[in-house]
């Protein structure tokens, strides 16, 4: 049964059904709230993630979804879009004058985007297996955050408006090939190693997981969003299971001042949006150390957390969500041609494994994944931040 939470909006109340089901139930659930007439405009929807397990499967389920329900009553979840640090994406865009003159090719070399969890599979081995590291993580959370970074302002902070500019960014984002999908897409398989002092076992020898699985429990891919803003920046994307640490974080990374006068190493500014552990941002810039005739720069950086901010003002992810989800705030939810465009993008990858004899890399537990994903941002003379 789904969960239902109500309130009041504009002195009616409201219910709030969360459906926090295996999604090939969706389209029954939907359609049995349909018959029994809990559809009305006081009804909301919220459907969890994962939406579908390809393009098809997601279309299948928004049809139905939107035979039962409009639009503006289906809130498509990704807590991820309830963390202070996401909310706080396009205030820090659009809300202030000191970013958005920088925000383009001209002076960003690159961006990554790190989703990395510390844990495995834990009981869930059946449902990842059929899942993925690509679907769980890439198609929906690393997916929205980019969008997130690289749209373009939008006319106003209505939910369509913001929807709009992302779904674009969608739709310029370099298409895959299968020659592309074998440079550009590193996928592996956790092995036996260490976390936290302490031996862990490999994929495979979870509980639930087939012993020949090819499941990816790593990705790391490069992208580029063909547009005038941002044409030739690479995006980097990567998320893993049993990694060296749990860590969220987005690093946009500014190209070198043209002309250095300073002697000694000089170290290109960079932004740190911090997702997890801590929400947060790290500005790092140059200062000078010392004085003399020889300036020497070191490193120094801003920081703000947002916890000690705001701390009067915290709300969990989710609780922001429902909160946002009972006032009728699409903001921060998915639409569905914004979802559907994602499962589109990542088919070509899907497709490419599926005929690839060698299945995912193997890497040890308790490392940042593959080398594979090291050489990845190598070739264009870039490191990952942990590497910085």
């Amino acid at each position: 049964m789904p969960a239902c939470a109500t309130g009041s909006t504009r002195g009616a109340d409201t219910v709030v059904m969360f459906l926090a089901t295996s999604p090939h139930l969706f389209p029954v659930i939907c359609e049995q709230l349909g018959a029994a007439g809990l559809n009305t405009p006081r009804i909301r929807v919220v459907l969890e993630k994962p939406l579908g397990h390809d393009l098809a499967s997601a279309q299948q389920i928004n049809r139905i979804v939107a035979s039962v329900f409009r639009e503006d009553q289906a809130f498509r979840i990704d807590h991820y879009l309830g963390k202070p640090a996401v909310q706080n994406l396009s205030a820090l865009r659009f809300g202030n004058a000191l970013f958005e003159p920088l925000w383009r090719r001209e002076c960003i070399a690159n961006i990554q985007i790190t989703l990395a969890e510390g844990i495995g599979v834990g009981t869930r081995g059946d449902f990842y297996d059929r899942t993925g590291a690509l679907r769980d993580m890439i198609q929906n959370h690393a997916l929205q955050l980019l969008t997130m970074i690289a749209m373009e302002p939008p006319p106003s902070s209505d939910a369509d408006a913001i929807r709009d500019e992302k779904l674009k960014v969608l739709k310029s984002l370099k298409p895959f090939t299968p020659q592309s999908v074998a440079r550009d897409v590193v996928r592996g398989q956790y092995k036996a190693g260490t976390i936290d002092g302490k031996a862990v076992r490999g994929y495979l020898d979870e509980a639930k997981v087939p012993p020949d699985s090819r499941c990816e429990t790593f990705v790391a891919l490069r992208t580029e969003v063909q547009n005038w803003r941002w044409a030739s920046v690479p995006f980097y994307l990567r998320t893993g299971k049993r990694l060296a640490e749990r860590e969220a974080h987005i690093v946009v990374n500014f190209r070198e001042v043209p002309h250095p006068i300073f002697p000694g190493a000089n170290r290109a500014n960079q932004l740190v949006i911090k997702l997890q552990p801590e929400d947060g941002l790290e500005l790092h810039l140059m200062a000078a150390k010392g004085s003399g005739p020889s300036e020497l720069l070191a490193p120094v950086s801003l920081d703000l957390d947002f916890d000690k901010a705001f701390a009067s003002e915290r709300v969990g992810g989710y609780e922001r969500l429902l909160l946002d989800a009972i006032a009728g705030r699409l903001n921060l939810f998915v639409r569905s041609d914004e979802q559907e465009q994602a499962w589109r993008w990542v088919e070509p990858v899907l497709d490419a494994w599926a005929r690839d004899p060698n299945g995912p890399r193997p890497y040890a537990a308790g490392s940042w994944g593959p080398a594979a994903s090291s050489a990845l941002v190598a070739r264009d003379g870039c490191t990952w931040a942990e590497e910085q």
